[in-house]
């Protein structure tokens, strides 16, 4: 079945296609000229893709592009080169073409390059700089993040290249090496961005007439929808270009030419030259103009036409052009005479009316129609008989001619208007409209509708004297008057809305409601409840609500209203007055708040007032004060005695002659600190302040005051009376010597331990150390005196008291004649004092013994570590940074302070143990414990077992962030390992043969007798083969015979030379059923000769396990040895051999004999080497059969029988699905 032709499948050929011209291209690059250099084979290549691109037609743009990426992939020789473009907001990348090599992978459509990329991010789109790395470690370590995900996606070597377009980057090109490092020469980079903005262009060009093909289909379908016909008119040669509906609307056929001669054909005669005069004069003045005209159909119909067209003057070498479209406006046409048709008969509908219609001509302005009431009206009062064609001045007075004429040609002027005329004649008011009555376009006459207005006028002018009063009193007052319809749309407002709201009437009439103005926190709450009011028809008066002003200022008004009602009854809608009340909003605010403050103040401060009337004896608490006398309002006696009995009694004395002396003396003040006694029986203490106000005559009459509780203040102040002399026995008691200087470094305090010293070390100049010393002074005669330290001490306290350091700290010696002994001098700033410190001695005596301790453990630590082979190393897992301590240059070849990361210590291993030790490491950071890892590193060309041991350490997040650990060279112990394993395998060898040379006899047996028989059944072939009749079928079964006995002997003496050859220690799949089989198939003979009777029990479903066949038949066959010698003097010689599987998934394998059973004595040796019960042997069968067993990860055991004998058991682990 041939494959169907798709644009999908064509362009796959056409790709398929480019890629075999693409290799062609290259390789014809290549062997063109063997001399020339790579150099210019790419100046070739890049020359020969430009060409080809830069005119290439933009439907084969994306074809050629993956051409040239392919040829560029062949040429570098490199497995993915690509074309990425990036998103509009710089930060995300997709692949728009790529090239791939041979079984390479595609990289990912859409990747975020500022997330995974960020380095590359920086340089490439940021900075616009190309990247070339030879290989992806060259990355700096700022970009670990791009570095891991480049090594995720197996990239080795790159080079990425920014393109620019529109002054931006706007493409990427790509070249990634996925298996070897490459170099890229600065002359490529160079060609690769040339061709890169080569391709860019001819993608934005592909993007550019996708785009024009776009917006001409668009427009295409524009016109078509709206009937619009572009047109181009060439005056030279008078040739029409139209799209075919225009050719086909025009009756032209559609591969026609059209010209101006043959359009103007077609145009109905009565129009034809004013059109062709209209094209003149568009051309010569050069402005838009427009025509309306009728053409003749092929089919006889007449069909209207609107055409708009703009000139364009003629270019050099070229003929003027008029441009523009034509519509079918028939329809509308006949629209409008059907109107003016309606407007005549109108007239005549009219004539009953009482309303005055009539029309005159537009030239003389004479009468055409009249109705019944304009001539009732106008003539038949004044006896004048009305004609058609009177003038103006035949109907109205001489002195109103002129003013009707003005209205007529005003109407002419502006189609159509309304006035009021009055007659003089009656006083009467007429409401006057003009329009103008049209045919085919052209006006035919002006009609005038007349209505007497009188009596409206006068309603009118008294509704409009009632408004005027209502708006002068409205807006004489400072309230807002307004009025809403039903739904609380304003329908009038008065100007003081503006002041109040910043809103004009004309900006709330008819366009905002009421509620719109309302604060949005609370509108949707007062709206419910306005109109709820509403529903019910009721009033309302000073409802409070916040509004919200034009320029967004907080507006609080209080509202009346009452509802307006129709002569039903029903609600029409509310009219009312809004008054600002902002401001005694925010002075009862202020009011309130200054209150609350000066309450919470009181409260804050425990500061109450209080007001003592003399003259009533009536005393007023604020309630602060209650709250400090802890009573209730309703519980105080409110007088000068209730206040006593609150008193302490101690204080009540004290309190009353303050009081009476205050009273008695003007010129004294009321303050004293007393206690009271709380009703729950708590003591606190206060402090009373007040002043009195005297009378004219002297006498006191009111008191005022106010009482602070000043308990926690008394407190305080004992509690740092305490604090000092705490402070101060805490000073003395230090074992530091300290001092306090002031700003000129005199000391003003000095603790005990400080004078303690200076007492018992006598030097002269410490007797003069203590306070009011000046300390400095003391340093420079020390230093005159030769003490070397003084310098440094006089420099590092001048330091600190100047600001020029935050602090200053020295270690001397200061050795007396009975001991050695160091200090540390710390010289800090006195907090509070500018310019003072304080300055301190601690003895370090026992930090410099524990030091020099220190440092002598350090060096035999050193030199155990050389003896022992063993280095200290650390791991910063952040940074991925691994330092090593000394003694790896010897033992690894790493020299001391190298910085290496996690992946330069695995590449220094044996390539056979990097992944091991990775998985090792990456477990103990998983599982949060201790790395303990063997493997091997090549040193100098040699190699060295290493063993690394490590803790780690984890932040309290639970992420790993250091290890620290050591590196022991355990290659000695390594190599002994391996020839104790050899000595174990020659000894295993031994043994093996050992049991064999035990089975000699019958292992000659089980060779004779298939020999025998060959031999018998040979010499019966020849004798009847010197037969003349031979009896072939018989000779055919005897040497069938012959070929079974031949392969019987052939199997013993495989199996005898497998358990006897020396071999590697080999695991594979074995059947533990079929190794017991094996070697019992080869005692066969022995266990007859021996007189043992075998029982076999096995487990025909047991799983293969992996190990050596080899090893665990010589288990098998030491086993069955065993128990045969152990049954020699039994009657009774039964063998059993089981296999079963057990619920651990272990496969045991368990021989039993009938025989004399083994010794309670002997069960804890009875697997050590060297122990036998027999007569004969070394005893190293059982130990041998151990350590095989411990080698396949299983383990191996006796017990005794309860019937007799004895039973060994070995289990080995089953293999688990899969494994090989």
């Amino acid at each position: 079945m041939s494959e169907r032709a798709t644009p999908a499948n064509s362009k796959r050929d056409a790709l398929r296609q480019g890629k075999g011209r693409a290799r062609a291209s290259v390789a014809k690059a290549r062997g063109k000229d063997a001399s020339e250099s790579g150099h210019l084979q790419f100046e070739r290549l890049i020359s020969d893709l430009s060409a080809r691109i830069v005119n290439i037609a933009p439907d084969q743009v994306d074809a050629e592009i993956e051409r040239a990426l392919e040829e560029v992939l062949e040429f570098f020789q490199v497995d993915r080169c690509a074309l990425l473009g990036l998103s509009p907001d710089l930060k995300r990348v997709h692949v728009t073409h790529a090239a791939y090599a041979e079984g390479m992978e595609r990289v990912s459509e859409d990747i975020d390059l500022a997330a995974l990329f960020p380095w590359m991010y920086e340089k490439l789109v940021i900075q616009g700089q190309p990247v070339c790395l030879a290989k992806i470690e060259e990355l700096p370590e700022t970009a670990a993040r791009d570095r891991g995900n480049y090594i995720a996606m197996g990239i080795r070597s790159l080079l990425d290249i920014p393109l620019f377009f529109g002054g931006r980057v706007s493409s990427i090109i790509v070249l990634n090496s996925l298996h070897q490092n490459r170099s890229w020469p600065e002359e490529f980079i160079h060609r690769l961005r040339l061709l890169g903005e080569i391709l860019i262009s001819a993608v934005e060009r592909k993007r550019t007439d996708q785009a024009l093909r776009e917006n001409e289909a668009r427009l295409s379908l524009a016109t078509d929808a709206a009937g619009v016909m572009p047109w181009d008119l060439d005056m030279g040669s008078g040739r029409i270009w139209t799209t075919e509906q225009g050719k086909e609307f025009f009756g032209f056929a559609t591969d026609s030419d059209m010209t101006l001669e043959g359009f103007l054909r077609i145009v109905h005669a009565e129009d034809r030259e004013k059109l062709r005069l209209t094209v003149e004069e568009t051309i010569r003045s050069g402005k838009d103009n427009k025509a309306q005209y009728r053409i003749m159909r092929p089919d006889g119909s007449i069909r209207w036409v609107l055409s708009r067209g703009r000139s364009y003057p003629a270019a050099p070498g070229s003929s003027s052009r008029l441009m523009g479209v034509s519509i079918d406006f028939t329809e509308s046409k006949r629209v409008e005479e059907a109107l003016e048709e309606s407007q005549v008969q109108a007239l005549a509908v009219v004539n009953s009316t009482d309303d005055f219609i009539w029309s005159v001509d537009p030239e003389r302005f004479g009468l055409l129609t009249w109705n019944r009431a304009f001539r009732d009206y106008f003539f038949k009062r004044r006896g004048i008989e009305i004609a058609v064609g009177m003038i103006p001045a035949e109907l109205v007075p001489p002195d109103y001619v002129v003013l009707w004429h003005e209205l007529f040609c005003r109407a002419l002027r502006e189609g159509s208007f309304s006035t009021e005329y009055v007659v003089v004649a009656r006083t009467n008011v007429l409401l006057l409209s003009f329009n103008l009555l049209k045919r085919r376009g052209e006006v035919f006459g002006i009609s005038i509708f007349g209505r007497d207005i009188t009596e409206r006028k006068r309603v009118e002018e008294e509704l409009r004297s009632s408004e005027e009063r209502f708006r002068q009193i409205a807006e004489s007052v400072s309230d807002f008057i307004w009025e809403v319809d039903a739904k609380g749309l304003f329908r009038y407002t008065s100007l003081a809305v503006e002041k109040i709201l910043g809103y004009t009437p004309e900006e709330l009439v008819g366009k905002m409601h009421f509620y719109d103005l309302i604060v949005p926190e609370v509108r949707r709450e007062l709206k419910k409840a306005a109109l709820k009011v509403f529903d019910a028809k009721g009033s309302f008066r000073a409802f409070p609500n916040p509004n919200v002003s034009k320029d967004g200022k907080i507006v609080y008004l209080e509202t009346s209203g009452m509802p307006v009602l129709d002569e039903a009854g029903n609600l029409v809608g509310y009219r009312g007055a809004d008054t600002d009340i902002t401001e005694r909003k925010r002075t009862e605010d202020a009011l309130w708040e200054s209150r609350h403050q000066l309450v919470e103040a009181q409260r804050i401060a425990h500061l109450g007032t209080w007001d003592w009337d003399m003259m009533s004896n009536e005393l007023t608490w604020s309630e602060e004060t209650y709250r400090i006398f802890g009573i209730q309002q309703d519980g105080f006696g409110a007088s000068y005695e209730a206040f006593l009995e609150v008193v302490h009694p101690d204080d009540q004395e004290a309190v009353m002659k303050a009081v009476n002396e205050v009273l008695a003396d003007p010129d004294k003040t009321y303050s004293i600190e007393y206690r009271i006694v709380m009703p729950d029986g708590v003591q606190r203490i206060v402090h009373g302040q007040g002043e009195v106000t005297f009378a004219a005559d002297g006498s006191p009459v009111r008191m005022l005051g106010t009482v602070l509780d000043i308990t926690e203040r008394k407190k305080t102040e004992e509690a740092l009376r305490q604090s000092k002399e705490f402070n101060q026995a805490v000073l003395m008691s230090l074992r530091d010597h300290i001092a306090v200087l002031d700003r000129q470094g005199v000391i003003l305090v000095v603790n005990e331990s400080w004078l303690k010293f200076a007492h018992e070390n006598a030097a002269p100049v410490m007797e003069l150390i203590g306070p009011g010393v000046n300390y400095l002074e003391v340093c420079r005669r020390s230093l005159n005196l030769g003490d070397n330290t003084a310098l440094a001490a006089l420099d590092g306290v001048n330091s600190v008291m100047k600001g020029q350091r935050l602090d200053f700290q020295m270690e001397y010696p200061c050795h007396s004649p009975a001991e050695e002994r160091w200090f540390r001098m710390t010289v800090v700033p006195f907090k509070g004092e500018k310019g003072c410190v304080i300055i301190t001695h601690t003895c370090i005596t026992e930090r410099k013994i524990a030091e020099n301790s220190l440092a002598a453990n350090e060096s035999v630590l050193k030199k155990t570590q050389e003896v022992a082979h063993i280095a200290g190393w650390r791991f910063d897992i952040l940074r991925n940074r691994v330092e090593w301590a000394a003694g790896l240059d010897t033992l690894l070849g790493i020299p001391p302070g190298l910085p290496l990361t996690y992946e330069d210590v695995l590449s220094m291993m044996h390539p056979d143990d990097r992944k091991i030790a990775d998985a090792q490491w990456k477990a103990a950071l998983e599982n949060g414990g201790t790395y303990d890892s063997e493997h091997r590193f090549l040193v100098n060309g040699r190699l060295r077992w290493v063993r690394a041991k490590a803790e780690v350490d984890f932040d309290d997040a639970g992420q790993p962030i250091f290890a620290t650990g050591i590196v022991q060279d355990i290659t000695d112990r390594k190599l002994k390992a391996e020839q104790t394993h050899l000595l174990e395998e020659e000894l295993t060898h031994v043994a093996r043969v050992s049991a064999l040379g035990e089975m000699t006899a019958a292992i000659a047996h089980e060779v004779n007798q298939p020999l025998a028989a060959i031999m018998s059944n040979a010499q019966v072939a020849q004798r009847m083969l010197n037969n003349e009749r031979p009896d072939l079928p018989e000779l055919r079964e005897i040497i069938t015979d012959i070929i079974s006995d031949d392969r019987r002997a052939k199997e013993v003496i495989q199996r005898l030379r497998a358990m006897l050859k020396k071999t590697e220690f080999d695991h594979t799949l074995v059947n533990v059923n079929e190794i017991i089989g094996e070697v019992v198939s080869l005692m066969r003979s022995d266990l007859i000769i021996r007189g043992v009777w075998l029982n076999l029990d096995l487990d025909e479903n047991i799983p293969p396990v992996y190990g050596d066949r080899v090893q665990l038949q010589q288990v098998v066959l030491n086993l069955i040895l065993n128990a045969c010698d152990a049954m020699q003097s039994s009657e009774d010689r039964d063998l059993t051999i089981s296999t079963r599987q057990e619920d651990s998934g272990e496969v045991v394998v368990r021989v039993s004999d009938t025989g004399t059973g083994i010794p309670d004595k002997n069960f804890s040796e009875l697997f050590h080497p060297f122990f036998t019960t027999k007569e004969e042997g070394i005893g190293m069968g059982l130990a041998i059969n151990r350590a095989i067993i411990s080698t396949h990860g299983g383990r191996i055991w006796a017990e005794n029988n309860p019937g007799g004998g004895a039973s060994f058991s070995f289990a080995v682990p089953a293999s688990r699905e899969g494994e090989q």
